[in-house]
């Protein structure tokens, strides 16, 4: 499964079963294995870290067995606040709209 599949992509705020807030920064292409990457980083922190995943298993169902108490379907689901969607290049990119 791909990010378009699952109708993501650059920019959109994902949580994962965590409920930990992320933004899609962008993908890349691993040298070595010639795998899609997707980058990733934390959402709202003054240093927000910086994260890389093969995008199948970003894009994967989550593993019911493994996180029985999770309630979602997927490893990152697309995030949204009160209906309310992130758009970083609204007003220089702190707006949600």
């Amino acid at each position: 499964m791909t990010l378009e599949d699952r109708g993501l992509g650059k920019s959109n705020l994902v949580n994962d079963w965590h409920n930990t807030i992320y933004e899609i920064v962008g993908t890349a292409i691993n040298a070595d294995t010639k795998e899609k990457m997707v980058i990733y980083k934390e959402f709202n922190r003054k240093t927000p870290k910086l994260y890389v995943m093969n995008e199948e298993k970003f894009c994967s169902k989550l593993d019911k067995m493994q996180h029985p108490t999770a309630n979602q379907e997927y490893r990152f689901e697309y995030y949204a606040v009160c209906g309310m969607h992130y758009d970083p290049k609204f007003h220089g990119g702190n707006e949600w709209n």
